[in-house]
């Protein structure tokens, strides 16, 4: 049980950026955000095959990202924190020797997730949303670069919640030949019909009545473009269109990395290569859902984490600060 005002952390090793969030105990399963900081650490190749094997670099990589983190989450005085990693150590061929040899230098056990709990953890973060909390009929998803989890929810039952390999890495390194320059139709029309596929395959269904929450760096700044196109501030829209999302995929696949960098500036540098990927499968998914806009959320996974950690430590049961 943790006390009123303790502060607690998740770090998440992602595929494409490793975040921290630390939050307050405010009171008895309630938990405020204090800070949050992300940092780039491409695990998956855009250019690779379906294999993943982490490199040298890729470890060193991940190593310095934690140092930093760890760092950052020390000067909050943090009582407990859980590091999580998803797809990219849970598809990679060299994983266990690589999480062994970090947690040997950090001190810190690495919890690998499963598909079906990141999504799991993912869909109780949005619970804590209150702009999503009284919505009783709820579609979500969140677009990672290794994996897509979506989740649907009747009521206040969760009644599917499934991760996908189809994160915006894992589809650029699939279908396309080099995602620096302008997309080619034809690998642009043969991620379509995989993707469609792959969400057939799933069981994802429509739900006329049910409102699409999105998650996910891509979302952020999809909203972030269109919000400062519209002459609009950040927080004064989260819903996004279907049309404008499809327009900027169109607008951002006929442009090279660097040009994309200079005409959409919001966008970092490690997500111009693969931002308009990123928007292809989004608007994909929204086309087989039969959803016309999206609601950007930022209560996550890691906000479902440190919400189960707060109201549930025993599953987190690990060494380490």
């Amino acid at each position: 049980m943790f006390d009123i005002g303790q502060k607690v952390a998740v770090i998440d090793i992602g595929s494409n950026t490793t975040k921290a969030l630390i939050v307050r105990v405010e009171r008895e399963k309630i938990i405020q955000e204090v800070a949050s900081k992300s940092l780039p650490c491409r695990l998956i190749d855009s250019g690779a095959s379906e294999i993943i094997n982490f490199s040298k670099a890729q470890q060193d990589l991940v190593l310095s990202t934690l140092k930093e983190l760890f760092a950052f989450c020390a000067r909050y005085h943090v009582f407990k924190t859980v590091l999580v990693a998803t797809e990219a150590f849970r598809k990679s061929t060299n994983s266990a020797k690589v999480r062994s040899e970090i947690e040997c230098q950090i001190g810190q056990e690495i919890l690998i997730l499963s598909g079906k709990e990141e999504a799991k953890y993912i869909f109780h973060g949005l619970t804590l949303d209150p702009l999503v909390a009284s919505v009783s009929s709820m579609q979500a998803f969140d677009l990672g670069g290794g994996s897509l989890e979506v989740m649907h929810r009747n009521l206040d039952e969760l009644s599917f919640a499934e991760s996908l390999p189809l994160g915006a890495l894992k589809i650029s390194g699939k279908f396309f030949t080099s995602i620096d320059l302008p997309l080619e139709k034809a690998q642009v029309s043969s991620a379509r019909n995989m993707l469609n596929e792959a969400f057939k395959y799933a069981g994802l269904s429509t739900q006329k009545e049910a409102s699409l929450i999105g998650l996910g760096g891509a979302v952020f700044f999809l909203r972030k473009i269109l919000n400062r196109e519209a002459g609009i501030a950040f927080d004064e829209r989260c819903r996004l269109d279907f049309h404008k999302i499809q327009e900027l995929f169109e607008r951002s696949a006929s442009l090279t990395t660097e040009d994309r960098l200079k005409s959409f500036p919001d966008l970092p540098g490690n997500r111009a290569d693969i931002f308009p990927v990123a928007c292809l499968i989004i608007a994909e998914l929204m086309k087989f859902l039969k959803q016309d806009t999206l609601i950007h959320s930022f209560f996550n996974l890691r906000f479902g984490v440190a919400a189960c950690l707060v109201s549930k430590p025993e599953l987190f049961n690990v060494s380490g600060q």
